[in-house]
């Protein structure tokens, strides 16, 4: 029985367990499942990604539409969750980085980063990107659920969890096995 399967979760959903998941601290109030996600990112796009040194992040979801949103000191990152294959919104990756650029904190363009999530690997559709196709070129990543987040799940996540947070570990261990379902890469699902 797994409850995740049983709740019939849609794409905000998942960027919810993802922000609550990067949203983790651990005793030493180091942001520890973020820090390996950014970790994840440096080693598939090497170069701007560097310059991101986690202190304190705002992690939202779903606030001004976007997914996924981290808003640190520095630096902001716009997660563009596509789980389901859903088609761009006109101009919407361009809109993204506008708001991050025009907000509260007013973050540079270069302090701006973009990470499309996406099922298997996808690129954005051109016409989400407006003018910022090519400046974003450097701080751009596509990561995708089944060959990227389930590992890094299971290998840097599950692996890494205290066996006292049993909430924690379960929870994990309920959501790899329904992104694994969805991918036909369950147990069950082999010949």
């Amino acid at each position: 029985l797994n409850l995740v399967d049983q709740l019939h979760i849609n794409e905000n959903a998942h960027s919810r367990i993802l922000m609550h998941l990067l949203s983790y601290k651990n005793v030493d109030g180091q942001y520890v499942y973020l820090a390996s996600l950014v970790d994840l990112i440096k080693e598939k796009r090497t170069g701007e990604f560097s310059n991101i040194a986690i202190a304190s992040p705002e992690i939202t979801q779903e606030k001004e539409r976007i997914d996924l949103w981290i808003r640190d000191e520095n630096y902001a990152i716009i997660f563009e969750n596509k789980i389901y294959n859903a088609a761009d919104q006109e101009a919407q990756i361009s809109r993204y980085i506008k708001k991050t650029k025009e907000g509260k904190r007013r973050y540079k363009e270069e302090d701006i980063y973009i990470v499309y999530l996406s099922q298997y690997p996808k690129e954005p559709e051109l016409q989400s990107w407006g003018e910022y196709k090519d400046s974003f070129r450097s701080r751009y990543v596509n990561l995708s659920f089944c060959y990227d987040i389930v590992p890094w799940l299971k290998d840097k996540v599950l692996s890494n969890i205290n066996h006292k947070e049993l909430l924690l570990q379960t929870a994990i261990i309920q959501y790899i096995d329904y992104l694994e379902g969805l991918f036909k890469t369950r147990n069950i699902d082999k010949p």
